[in-house]
């Protein structure tokens, strides 16, 4: 919207994952997002956030201010690291988390929580690639930034996201392209 990019394509999407313990502490299993946060909150369940600023930090967060905003409890906690090393800690303190698919597809083999909410539409997680824009920033060599988002959003590059397996499960999905 400002300016900076002169191109924009979608070209992957996975999802989010609100993992748990089995026993389903919170009695999520199978609810959309809103009531599952809201009873994790209300049961003061165990929740592990990245707590980095991240991506995924910033979607968990626009999560609980779709539910009335975070309000902390004494088993919220944050570890201000990545992805594995927060759903390892998640798994020691056998606490609910907010996931992308690659890491605990990669990592399930090596924790006992599971998908306890998944197929919500709030957790589609979408990968696009920016072309910037050279007017606003000299440094830019947009001529090779366009063969980039070219190759991409190539049938071939398309079909080898779409054949990329972590444990026989699709990792990515391409996005859907627009036909004329």
């Amino acid at each position: 919207e400002a300016g900076h990019a002169i191109r924009r394509d979608d070209v992957m999407y996975n999802t989010f994952l609100l993992l748990g313990p089995t026993t389903d502490p919170a009695g999520i299993r199978g609810q959309s997002v809103g009531p599952s946060l809201t009873a994790i909150c209300r049961n003061q369940a165990r929740f592990v956030s990245r707590g980095d600023n991240s991506g995924t930090h910033k979607r968990e967060l626009a999560l609980w201010e779709s539910v009335g905003g975070l309000e902390t409890w004494s088993h919220y906690v944050e570890t201000g690291r990545g992805m594995g090393q927060t759903l390892i800690t998640a798994n020691e303190m056998q606490a609910h988390v907010l996931c992308d698919r690659g890491t605990f597809l990669k990592l399930r083999d090596k924790i006992s929580l599971v998908p306890l909410v998944e197929g919500d539409p709030v957790l589609h997680n979408s990968y696009g690639v920016l072309v910037v824009n050279p007017d606003k920033h000299d440094s830019v060599n947009s001529l090779l930034a366009t063969r980039l988002a070219d190759y991409l959003v190539s049938d071939p590059v398309q079909h080898k996201i779409a054949s990329f397996r972590i444990h026989g499960e699709v990792l990515f999905h391409p996005h859907p392209r627009d036909t004329p």
